[in-house]
């Protein structure tokens, strides 16, 4: 509350950012040994500490089982702690002020029971079935308690720059194509790991820059302030000084939350249906609404004709993106018709929303058959684990601790990363 008080005593309103230094210098981030624990706990104080999280099989202990959304954040600030961005990526208000949270971007935690939202996110990103991790850091990012809050309820979104929104409809463009003529085609985790020839530009480690943006549906959004230990600034609506941030967040998932927020701004305590009608016009109507968030005015508002080039291809890029993943949508239907007229099943890892009860996990007949190791195995394996001082926590822990994070560049020739 110290930060808060120092910030609000020298506030001073401002629409012009008069100093550079202020968004080039990032909060000073608590050591370990001082208070570092104790901002963990903070952050999972959330009433999530029994719940156990959706994770993916290829990144978490115990493959999706007895894993906590609290251990999950404590990882999550530990990676943010060891490559200097533990604090809100939007405001720059260190986790000291105690007044961060860690906001899910991809789709809020109400949608986490709703599978065939999940299941359609999982195909028109290139995923495997039941492979979406929910915790994982590429949708969580931490906020500054007001943009958390402004973002669950539509007020504000987020939007990727011209050039990341290119890549990202270049990649689901492709991913189609290819998905016609294999439709077991997943990409995906290639594209993590940077395998995936023209693409290496979005590979894990990768830092993006973002605008933060009013939405046209409403008129009242609050100040944002910005923190600087000695000269905070407000931003007032709409917002259209505020200085680009990075974060490590996929765009994908801030385009399908910047998505959410222009069509279902009606509903923001009650996830929709992503799949709906959408014809040329409603394309055209995003196109408009991005645009009026670019320019920071409102739904009724009328666009000038000499509306700057570099803004009108910015929300060309986003109605882009916006076709082809609902194109992505059909073609799941589509899928999914013809499996069910031939009594086929998808395949793909058991989704598991877990339980508070560690217990329902621990007997041998509630083995999932499609993991490689029964519990019996598992426990061994545990065993030989813990004599050389090595746990498969430990493992992920480490590569969240070893990930590095670079700018967002175009590559200049398109080569896969190896």
């Amino acid at each position: 509350m110290a930060h808060l008080t120092q910030a609000m005593n020298a506030l001073s309103l401002s629409t012009d950012l008069s100093d550079p230094s202020i968004f080039s210098n990032r909060p000073e981030v608590l050591h370990p040994d001082d208070d570092f624990l104790c901002q963990l706990e903070d952050s999972c104080d959330d009433g999530q500490e029994d719940s156990h999280s959706v994770f993916s099989y290829s990144s978490t202990p115990e493959r999706r089982k007895g894993v906590t959304f609290a251990t999950a954040k404590r990882w999550f600030a530990t990676w943010l702690v060891s490559v200097a961005m533990y604090h809100c990526h939007a405001t720059r208000f260190p986790f000291s002020a105690r007044l961060n949270e860690f906001a899910h971007i991809l789709v809020p935690q109400c949608a986490f029971k709703k599978s065939d939202i999940l299941e359609t996110i999982e195909f028109c990103l290139g995923m495997q079935l039941n492979a979406l991790c929910l915790h994982s850091r590429l949708f969580l990012m931490p906020l500054y308690i007001p943009i958390h809050r402004s973002l669950d309820w539509y007020h504000l979104f987020f939007l990727p720059t011209t050039d990341v929104i290119n890549l990202v409809t270049k990649y689901l463009n492709a991913y189609r194509s290819e998905l016609v003529k294999n439709p077991g085609h997943r990409p995906w985790s290639k594209l993590r790991k940077g395998e995936l020839e023209g693409f290496g530009a979005l590979w894990d480690g990768t830092r993006y820059k973002y605008r933060l943006l009013p939405s046209p549906h409403f008129n009242l959004q609050s100040p944002i302030l910005v923190y600087h230990p000695q000269t905070p600034q407000v931003f007032i609506r709409p917002y259209t000084n505020f200085p680009e941030f990075k974060s490590h967040v996929t765009p994908f998932a801030v385009c399908v939350n910047a998505l959410r927020v222009l069509e279902d701004w009606q509903h923001p305590r009650e996830i929709q249906p992503l799949l709906r009608e959408r014809d040329t016009d409603h394309f055209l109507d995003i196109q408009r609404l991005a645009l009026l968030a670019l320019l920071g005015r409102s739904n009724n508002a009328s666009i000038d004709p000499g509306t700057p080039v570099e803004l009108q291809d910015h929300a060309k890029a986003f109605m882009r993106f916006v076709e082809i993943f609902h194109k992505l949508q059909e073609l799941q239907q589509a899928h999914k018709s013809y499996k069910s007229d031939n009594h086929t099943q998808a395949q793909g890892h058991r989704r598991n929303t877990g339980s508070p009860e560690p217990s329902q996990h621990s007997t041998a007949k509630d083995h999932d058959p499609s993991s490689p190791t029964p519990p019996s195995r598992a426990k061994a394996g545990r065993f030989l684990l813990s004599i050389v001082g090595v746990t498969e926590a430990d493992r992920v822990r480490d590569a969240y601790l070893a990930a590095t994070t670079r700018d967002f560049a175009i590559p200049q020739t398109t080569r896969s990363r190896r």
